[in-house]
């Protein structure tokens, strides 16, 4: 068996054909962010003969080894597509051999145990084949057109012919002819009705001599010269039918991918735009979380603030009674435990002050936070002022605790009678009391 271009498999040549424009259905193309190197229009005619060589080729191949090429359609056709410049569609010959082979193979080489040797010559054969029978219809189409010519004017001829003598016959028996011209015009009318009926015999055998050669093989009949203008017109217009069918299913198949690809851009936006809007609210609820741990956070200081203003007042009014108390009040120990409290008080304070700062991102209750800072500052002051009034408290509660122990010492000695001699204890000016040795009190009566 043969490659058979006749009764090639019109179904694979087409998907042999769409693998082939789905190069140009690239999304960098469609997209305009590349531009092809050629357009379809510049290759289109190669890749129709490409798509039927390739399907010449497979159909025979499977068929002789029983084995089916585990292959797409269009094989590594657009890989190639894709390393073919400008100037390399104008070597047409070039052109389709490599798109041929590349059709016939995968990333993993040649289908269904093929090799490139094996491919080229089996390339060669289908174009062989493909050129005769496309040679043969062309020469049989014009000898049709030629045949059907003739047979037309020869019916016309005959008719009019027919016509012409039954006229002519009519005219001469009226006018009396003579015997031998009669004769002469029946011979003629004779022939002209011969002539139509060989005409019409003519026909109805070249109708019946392509009907069988038909039924025995389409090669025999793609390659009779001889065949009848009906039968011609019938393949021509079979060729007809064929070829806009196909350019029908390509626009179909083009409108369908636009179409889907419309559908996939219409997808995948109102999928962003769903996936905006999730992030959008999912970042809302993590901002009000946000916010209300924040706001959880300074009420939290404020409260604590408010405990520390209240333990502040009552050291202010402790401090206030130690203030108008006579010497006889609270000891510096006493003092010094207050003090305690203020520095206790001035840390927790500070505390606060650096858990205001930490929070950051307010928004809603940036008014509280910058309220509660003021506050806390004004309550550091506050504290400040009270560690200086007991400073000042204890520094006096110690000045009269001294001069107290040094009279008592003086007066108990005066009392004891020893016989060494008595220091004495003098007051100065500032309040504070000073020691006397002997003899310098005498010394200071006599002075005054």
């Amino acid at each position: 068996m043969g490659m058979d271009y006749v009764n090639v498999d019109k179904q694979l040549v087409t998907r042999v054909y769409k693998g082939y424009t789905h190069f140009f259905s690239n999304l960098a193309f469609t997209k305009g962010w590349m531009k092809p190197q050629f357009t379809l229009a510049q290759v289109d005619a190669e890749l129709h003969e490409a798509a039927e060589l390739v399907a010449m080729i497979r159909t025979f191949w499977e068929a002789k080894s029983a084995k089916k090429m585990h292959l797409v359609p269009e094989g590594s056709a657009n890989e190639y597509l894709w390393s073919i410049t400008a100037s390399g569609v104008q070597d047409r010959t070039s052109f389709l051999e490599g798109l041929v082979h590349a059709s016939l193979c995968d990333m993993k080489g040649y289908g269904g145990d093929l090799t490139e040797e094996v491919v080229e010559e089996l390339r060669k054969e289908a174009v062989a084949v493909r050129t005769e029978v496309l040679r043969k219809r062309r020469e049989m189409s014009g000898y049709a057109t030629k045949v059907r010519a003739a047979q037309d004017t020869l019916a016309d001829c005959s008719k009019a012919l027919g016509e012409e003598l039954e006229c002519l016959k009519g005219t001469c028996d009226t006018q009396l002819c003579s015997p031998g011209e009669l004769e002469a015009l029946d011979r003629l009318l004779a022939v002209a009705q011969q002539l139509q009926g060989e005409v019409g015999r003519f026909r109805r055998a070249r109708e019946a001599q392509h009907a069988d050669a038909k039924e025995d093989t389409p090669m025999d009949e793609a390659a009779d010269s001889t065949a009848p203008a009906p039968v011609v017109e019938e393949e021509q217009q079979k060729m007809e039918e064929d070829e806009a069918r196909k350019k029908k299913e390509e626009e179909e198949a083009v409108q369908k991918k636009e179409e889907e690809e419309e559908a996939q851009k219409k997808k995948e936006k109102e999928e962003a735009r769903r996936k905006e809007e999730e992030e959008a609210r999912k970042k809302k609820e993590r901002e009000e979380e946000e916010e209300e741990v924040k706001h959880v956070q300074i009420i939290n200081v404020k409260n604590d603030v408010s405990r520390i203003k209240d333990e502040l007042h009552t050291i202010h009014a402790r401090t206030d009674v130690l203030d108008l108390e006579s010497e006889s009040g609270l000891g510096v120990s006493d003092l010094d435990e207050l003090q305690r409290k203020c520095n206790h008080l001035n840390n927790e304070l500070m505390n606060n002050i650096l858990k205001l700062d930490g929070i950051v991102g307010v928004t809603k209750d940036r008014a509280l936070k910058k309220e509660q800072v003021q506050y806390v500052n004004s309550l550091l002051d506050d504290v400040e002022a009270v560690q200086k009034k007991l400073k000042t408290l204890r520094e006096i509660r110690t000045e009269s605790r001294s001069v107290t122990e040094s009279d008592s010492d003086v007066s108990s000695e005066a009392e004891s009678g020893g016989s060494e001699p008595a220091t004495k204890k003098f007051r100065l000016p500032d309040g504070s009391a000073t020691a006397a040795g002997p003899g310098e009190g005498d010394a200071d009566k006599e002075a005054g």
